[in-house]
């Protein structure tokens, strides 16, 4: 899809999405659209959503690694950042950050 040839979804918003995802945002707008397609549209696009901000707090994580300070203690600043930036809890933010690594070194590329 040429995303100069519809304004409707910044070109930003589009890098990076397959034609299906695409389809399924267009297929969302439409008035006439059978719900049932609809819901499976929204899941496909909540799909690539959750995966790209997966993808997103794993960049975080990676630009400021995690130090062992003076104590010896583990100290891991991406977590605090994640949930100040998304108002989650501390441990619902470590939680996705652990998960975008298990991701990244399990799945492949």
């Amino acid at each position: 899809m040429d995303c100069a040839a519809d304004l409707s979804y910044p070109c930003s918003m589009m890098v990076g999405m397959d034609e299906r995802i695409s389809a399924a945002l267009l297929l969302m707008e439409r008035a006439d659209a059978d719900p049932l397609e609809v819901a499976a549209a929204c899941e496909m696009v909540a799909g690539f959503v959750q995966a790209r901000q997966l993808q997103a707090i794993l960049d975080v994580s990676l630009q400021d690694p995690p130090v062992i300070d003076p104590c010896g203690q583990l100290c891991d600043a991406a977590p605090a950042e994640i949930a100040t930036a998304l108002a989650w809890t501390p441990a619902a933010a470590s939680r996705r950050v652990d998960l975008a690594h298990d991701l990244h070194d399990h799945l492949p590329d």
